[in-house]
């Protein structure tokens, strides 16, 4: 087990185990506060979360839509985690880090800001959306200015502490949302693989190749248990599942994406 303090890899994606426990978790105590944009016309760098506010998301789709093209997104989503191992990097010198913000201070915590290739040629169609370039000293950095935009740092570091508390009972910290000394020292002592024993269910959804196990299976009865007609229950997430979960999230007023996360889930009694 490598503690977060411990990393020496420069990539952020060497936490990506303690980082997708931090977005189940914030999606548990409010869900939908992050959601998938892998739907959309997008290409991902390899270290970069497919997560947003649901305002930023909806922004960026109808900036890509207005554009036509695929948007190369090479930053999006940053963890608090994420963002304490660039915060080391820079205090000590390492892995070409010239700037970084402490946990919590950086737009990329919000969720609401992305990083781009092409920056100038999505100018317009990101500005006429919702988005603000930063400025031309981080010339491929835009953020979401929606209304709907909300801060979420509170949020991101109370899914820590929840994480922390439920793994270490004798060493428990305040559920405050506070980023305060004692959690930010707990932070540097958080394994970057995540947490052992702590599950996280897996993003449900249509894909090729195609979802099986028994999560299917208990997706499907618990359709049926909401009075959704679904032909079968077979383990198997196919299309008729993925009309089935859309036919469910637009009764329950969701977004009707077909996408079974921490709402539907919630939704659906499953958790």
């Amino acid at each position: 087990m490598t503690l977060l303090k411990d990393v020496t890899d420069c990539s952020t994606y060497s936490v990506r185990g303690l980082d997708n426990q931090l977005i189940a978790q914030m999606n548990k105590i409010r869900p939908n506060l992050l959601v998938r944009i892998d739907s959309l016309n997008v290409e991902l760098g390899q270290a970069v979360h497919p997560w947003m506010q649901a305002a930023a998301k909806k922004c960026l789709e109808r900036a890509i839509a207005a554009r036509g093209q695929q948007m190369i997104i090479n930053s999006a989503y940053r963890t608090i985690a994420a963002q304490m191992l660039l915060f080391l990097q820079y205090k000590t010198g390492r892995c070409g880090i010239t700037a970084a913000s402490p946990p919590g201070n950086s737009n990329h915590n919000n969720a609401s800001a992305i990083d781009i290739e092409d920056p100038y040629g999505w100018r317009s169609a990101l500005e006429s959306n919702g988005w603000r370039k930063l400025g031309d000293w981080d010339r491929m950095h835009y953020d979401c200015v929606d209304n709907n935009i909300q801060s979420i740092k509170e949020i991101s570091v109370q899914a820590f502490q929840q994480l922390w508390s439920m793994s270490r009972p004798n060493d428990k910290l305040a559920d405050d949302g506070d980023y305060g000394p004692a959690t930010s020292s707990r932070l540097l002592y958080a394994p970057a693989e995540g947490f052992p024993g702590v599950g996280i269910p897996r993003v449900l959804k249509l894909t090729e190749p195609l979802q099986i196990g028994n999560d299917v299976g208990e997706l499907q009865l618990a359709l049926r248990k909401a009075g959704i007609d679904i032909d079968k229950a077979d383990k198997v997430f196919g299309t008729g599942t993925d009309l089935a979960v859309k036919e469910f999230q637009t009764a329950k007023n969701m977004v009707a994406d077909g996408i079974v996360g921490s709402g539907t889930r919630k939704a659906l009694g499953l958790e």
